[in-house]
């Protein structure tokens, strides 16, 4: 016969009871507060004495304590991890009988657990700890870049996996954004072309603009210049091309240092190089050096000389660039063009000037000092002309010579100023 019904209370605790029996395992038979369970897990009848469950150590039962206790599985047999039946009274979380230590549960019959220091099933680590810094994650997963913790050797890591932040999370590692990673960032670079290489169309990080003072040699839109502005008159426009007339000079990536013309190429005053007397072998000679790089080809030349000389008769003067020889004044006048040369009253040799150089001093008189008073007294130069340099590169030595070609008076030249225009 079925017993009378049972207290709500007691129900609960014979379903407790039976659901601790090992997993997957039938229930009809089992004894559970000296009632029986049939297939379905029902209560039928009391047990029949000398059934497990029944408190009493029948044959062939090794304990039976009326149901689970601290040392009696529901079974009738000894509290054993591995046995398949997990007894909480004996402190056994699960039970699962085999002796896979990385399942869900663990050969000590505990759970599951990330951070016990036990390698469990899904785990890639598991270092017993807390620290998210360091190759073993708190989820118990390898320490690695784009993880959103940031670990020893990693700048930052933001777990994003954008690499366009200020934060790279990519495979070359997690760094800070920078100027020449190859990633542009949003919002600060224009561009990002991975080298550091400012004569391209990427400089610093920016799209390279006329201006900004690095020279472009190479990408879509090449410079001739860029000297940091946009100014005209400089020498170097506001397109960044030479202006007519101007020099400049810069490496690729770098600032243009633009000069322009005309290139005035002056020594200091009172040189005192002396013009020996009656030595038209061995003349005085001046030599100026104009390094300039980045100019066109010569267009005009004018040579402004200061020279002492009692005797203007006596005195030749020539100049010289890149092997040509123009002759500036050759003894003019006749033998009694007696007329002094004075280093305060320089002459300019000027092809555009009004009067020959064979004019010079003729009809001044002896003792009278040559262009006295005159600011810019110019000659055109004979017998040669200043056009001999027009085509010449302008960089290099510029020379200017003077001698003596009579007995009675040494001269000595002050001052030499090469004024060059260029292309």
């Amino acid at each position: 016969m079925m017993p009378s019904a049972l207290a709500g209370d007691t129900i609960r605790a014979v379903w407790r009871q039976a659901a601790r029996v090992t997993m997957g395992g039938s229930l009809a038979g089992l004894v559970v507060g000296g009632c029986l369970l049939d297939r379905t897990g029902a209560l039928t009848e009391p047990a029949a004495q000398g059934s497990c469950g029944d408190g009493v150590v029948d044959p062939g039962e090794s304990c039976d304590g009326a149901g689970e206790t601290a040392t009696c599985d529901l079974d009738c047999t000894p509290v054993s991890c591995g046995d398949g039946l997990a007894n909480a009274l004996a402190g056994e979380a699960c039970d699962d009988g085999n002796s896979v230590n990385d399942d869900a549960c663990r050969n000590d019959c505990t759970l599951f657990s990330c951070g016990n220091g036990t390698l469990d099933e899904g785990e890639e680590c598991d270092d017993g700890n807390q620290d998210e810094t360091d190759a073993c994650t708190n989820n118990c997963l390898d320490a690695r870049c784009g993880d959103g913790k940031v670990q020893a050797g990693e700048a930052c890591d933001d777990g994003n996996g954008v690499l366009t932040d200020a934060c790279l999370d990519g495979p070359g590692g997690c760094v800070l954004a920078s100027c020449g990673d190859g990633y542009q960032q949003d919002g600060v670079e224009g561009c990002d072309d991975m080298n550091d290489d400012d004569s391209d169309d990427c400089v610093a990080c920016q799209p390279a603009t006329c201006g900004d003072g690095a020279l472009r040699t190479t990408g879509a839109n090449p410079e001739i210049c860029d000297d940091g502005n946009l100014d005209d008159g400089d020498g170097c426009d506001a397109g960044c091309a030479r202006e007519a007339g101007a020099c400049c000079s810069g490496e690729p990536g770098g600032l243009t240092l633009c000069e322009a013309g005309p290139h005035v190429l002056a020594t200091a005053k009172m040189l005192n190089v002396t013009i020996p007397d009656n030595a038209p072998n061995t003349p005085g000679c001046v030599t100026i050096n104009f390094d300039a790089q980045g100019c066109g080809l010569v267009t005009d030349v004018d040579v402004e000389v200061a020279i002492h000389h009692s005797y203007v008769h006596d005195v030749s003067v020539y100049a010289t660039h890149g092997g040509t020889k123009v002759d500036l004044l050759a003894r003019p006048g006749d033998a009694l063009n007696g007329a002094n040369l004075r280093e305060a009253w320089p002459i300019t040799y000027d092809d555009e000037a009004q009067v020959s150089a064979d004019e010079v001093g003729v009809g001044l008189g002896g003792g009278t000092t040559i262009c006295f008073g005159v600011m810019g007294c110019a000659f055109i130069p004979d017998p040669g002309s200043l056009s001999g340099f027009d085509g010449a590169t302008p960089s290099g030595d510029w020379t200017l010579c003077a001698f003596d070609s009579a007995i009675g008076d040494e001269g000595r030249i002050g001052q030499v100023t090469f004024a060059i225009t260029t292309e």
